[in-house]
């Protein structure tokens, strides 16, 4: 797993998590349920979705580790 930066990009997800053969794009956000998808994160999110590649939108790190 790894900590993604992107330039000249808006809302793209947090993470990037790549294991055997699997690829599959973490956005974290808040486990207070007070952290929503900005409009750019959502658009970017249905992106990656339309070309076929995984993303989830977890509640904090403890979340990710039972769906990766």
């Amino acid at each position: 797993m790894r900590k993604v930066s992107y330039e000249g990009r808006r809302g793209c997800p947090d993470l990037i998590c790549m294991r055997d053969g699997r690829v599959v794009f973490i956005e974290v956000k808040s486990p207070s349920g007070r952290g929503r998808l900005s409009r750019f994160q959502e658009l970017e999110i249905e992106r990656i979705r339309g070309v076929g590649v995984e993303v989830i939108v977890a509640d904090g790190m403890e979340a990710i580790e039972c769906r990766v």
